[in-house]
């Protein structure tokens, strides 16, 4: 069943938070949806896998410069 995403009646929430504060985190158990969520929510925004070593390193180096050279609109991080 991949690529189909159940309806997420938390998804208008999660983008009118993001229109109201710089920072939105998504918490929950593992497997349960979160990255899945996030990009439909925010399609139009970069991605960042963390858990990818060579962007976790990046990352650790210089994190101010991740963050300022991430393109418009927003972006990603996904643990």
């Amino acid at each position: 069943m991949q690529g189909y995403m159940f309806h997420r009646t938390t998804l208008p929430y999660l983008q009118a938070a993001a229109g109201g504060f710089p920072v939105v985190v998504l918490l929950g158990a593992r497997q349960v949806g979160k990255t899945t969520l996030a990009r439909a929510a925010f399609p139009h925004y970069h991605y960042a896998d963390l858990e990818d070593p060579r962007t976790a390193e990046r990352y650790r180096q210089d994190p101010r410069f991740e963050l300022d050279a991430a393109p418009p609109p927003g972006l990603i991080l996904d643990e």
